[in-house]
């Protein structure tokens, strides 16, 4: 029985950190200077999953469709003219992720990862913090680190991310003790103020529509729970309005409208950074590169992998310019319609936290990244394997 629990705790551990690995890569980046933290935690989170599992390689349904997306870009990748490792690696890990996961005999550690998130996040989100209100993740100071430096590790997306992901993780834990009630309101608190330093419109935009469907789910079950949280965000949103003066939130809300605004085409106003106006000026040459050179084959198998020679935080659209109608077709149905389906099921909450991880992709699908990136895919990994856990034992 000790054997079995210690096997247990090694792969909630291993899951947690394919949640959680970015931003504790990216703070050891920043700390030791060496810039490829990232990728062994990715290697680690594969050899922990492994572990004193028998290699009985059965992939479900769920998991195909996602292994044949991956393998077709992939093919993809190796047939670019500008073959670059670091991308096919990306891909590569996903299908270590699938393996791994599929050959696993019981799900419930499940259930465990989400305690190892919630406790990993806790520090994460005080180093955020700590080097946030020190500028070295906004402002003057970090603009200059990052101009000084390209391998400069701090991202204030990957910062506002973790903070998001560490109040998902308290959201879903089941049967919380005393202590870690008090735990997640403190880091409640200090998760949202974290996000609103960091400036970033879409983590602040998914944690609203990430607790109203949470919301939505437990509120006839968990009803004081539900009503306290929701008092206690409003009470943060008031602080924050207190603290930053009324005008200042203002400003970050007409960031979030301007941004919309401008990705919709919109040019007569801006965001505060003009990232939004430079992805509709992107947007624009792709859809110039498409009327120009595509010929009938290209409709369907699209231009190669990266054909503007970079990433310019459309992937939907990328997917197709890149891969055609069958490049679209996939993306579009793993990223953000088989997440979509999932919410209107009844699930555990496990399931659920990894809905929530989903809603990110889902609402950034025009907006943010590149489809080949293995962050868009690790969600819909771990939410086609918590699934099968609802049908055989019911909600926990």
């Amino acid at each position: 029985m000790e054997k079995l629990f210690k096997h247990s705790k090694i792969k909630s551990l291993g899951l947690a950190l394919v949640v959680i690995g970015i931003p504790i890569g990216m703070y050891l980046n920043y700390f030791t200077g060496i810039t490829y933290w990232s990728n062994i935690i990715m290697l680690f989170t594969i050899i922990l999953l492994f572990y004193k599992e028998r290699f009985t390689l059965k992939i479900g349904t769920g998991f195909r469709f996602l292994l044949f997306y991956q393998l077709y870009m992939m093919v993809y990748c190796i047939m670019s003219s500008d073959f670059q490792a670091i991308y096919l690696f990306y891909h590569l890990y996903i299908l270590a992720l699938i393996v791994a996961l599929s050959i696993q005999k019981d799900r419930l550690f499940v259930f465990d990862s989400l305690r190892w998130i919630f406790y990993l996040s806790i520090p994460l989100t005080l180093l955020g913090l700590f080097l946030t209100l020190n500028g070295l993740v906004v402002g003057d100071l970090a603009w200059q680190l990052r101009h000084e430096n390209e391998d400069y590790a701090l991202e204030p997306f990957n910062v506002g991310i973790a903070a998001l992901n560490s109040f998902f993780a308290g959201l879903c834990l089941t049967n919380k003790r005393r202590k870690e009630k008090v735990i997640f309101i403190i880091m409640t608190v200090l998760n949202i103020y974290l996000i609103y330093l960091c400036g970033k419109r879409t983590p602040m935009v998914i944690l609203i529509i990430g607790l109203l469907y949470y919301i939505y789910l437990n509120f006839k079950v968990k009803r004081g729970e539900i009503i306290a949280l929701v008092i206690v965000v409003v009470i943060i949103m008031f602080v924050l309005g207190i603290y930053a003066n009324l005008t200042e939130i203002e400003n970050y809300y007409d960031n979030i409208v301007n941004g919309i605004k401008n990705i919709m085409g919109d040019t007569s106003v801006s965001d505060r950074t003009g990232s939004a106006i430079i992805r509709y000026q992107t947007r624009l040459q792709a859809y110039e590169y498409i009327e120009k050179n595509f010929y009938f084959h290209n409709y369907l198998f699209g231009a190669g992998y990266m054909t503007l020679g970079r990433q310019f935080d459309n992937p939907v659209l990328q997917a197709y310019l890149d891969m055609g109608i069958f490049g679209i077709l996939g993306y579009v149905y793993l990223v953000v319609i088989f997440p979509i389906v999932a919410m209107l099921k009844k699930h555990n909450n496990a399931t659920v936290f990894f809905i929530l991880l989903s809603l990110y992709n889902v609402f950034s699908c025009f907006s943010s990244a590149y489809p080949y990136f293995w962050s868009k895919y690790t969600p819909i990994c771990l939410l086609i394997f918590s699934l099968p856990i609802m049908f055989k034992y019911g909600k926990k």
